[in-house]
């Protein structure tokens, strides 16, 4: 998969990747941005053509990848004349894209949402702490964007990350009223 997926990224295809098992209708459409040994970075398109932030991707997860489908051209034309956000990440190393991003994330004290297992949902969402070679320590927010206590993950159980998707926009505004 990591040499077509370096093929999408030259190219800048759109593309759909699907990395659940257990949800086989569940996949996320973009562009691939980044791609290492273990991950590969995707901004994001929502079903309505709007930017949806990034997903970072266990590249052993995925298990399917659509190109030119009806469906990714409906999103294409939905997509056209919109910014796209290729270029909006420029603090991450295109070598090691995991552990940058875990970097930049935890810098900028960006919401993100963490996904455990190969799972089709966001395990954790919240604002990384600290991090080392085996965890991560995690202040976690709920769904009603308050926070809910501390979680630390083995970072080899980590799957994928979003953020700067609707979900933590979502979020970060409900975190937001709290402080008003």
């Amino acid at each position: 998969m990591k040499n077509l997926l370096m093929k999408l990224m030259d190219g800048k295809v759109l593309c759909s990747v699907y990395d659940s098992d257990d949800n086989i209708d569940k996949f996320d459409v973009g562009f691939i941005i980044a791609v290492d040994d273990d991950f590969a970075l995707m901004s994001g398109i929502c079903p309505n053509g709007d930017n949806d932030g990034y997903y970072l991707k266990s590249v052993d997860s995925l298990y399917k990848i659509e190109v030119n489908s009806q469906y990714n051209r409906k999103i294409e034309i939905l997509h056209s004349g919109k910014d796209t956000v290729f270029n909006q990440i420029s603090e991450y190393d295109p070598k090691n894209v995991f552990w940058s991003i875990l970097k930049l994330l935890k810098k900028q004290q960006e919401l993100c949402s963490f996904y455990l297992f190969d799972s089709d949902s966001s395990n954790v969402i919240g604002c990384i702490e600290e991090f080392d070679d085996n965890i991560v320590k995690i202040s976690a927010y709920n769904e009603y964007g308050l926070l809910d206590g501390t979680v630390y993950i083995r970072i080899g159980d980590i799957t994928g990350m979003s953020f700067k998707s609707s979900e933590e926009i979502k979020i970060g505004r409900l975190i937001g009223s709290q402080k008003e």
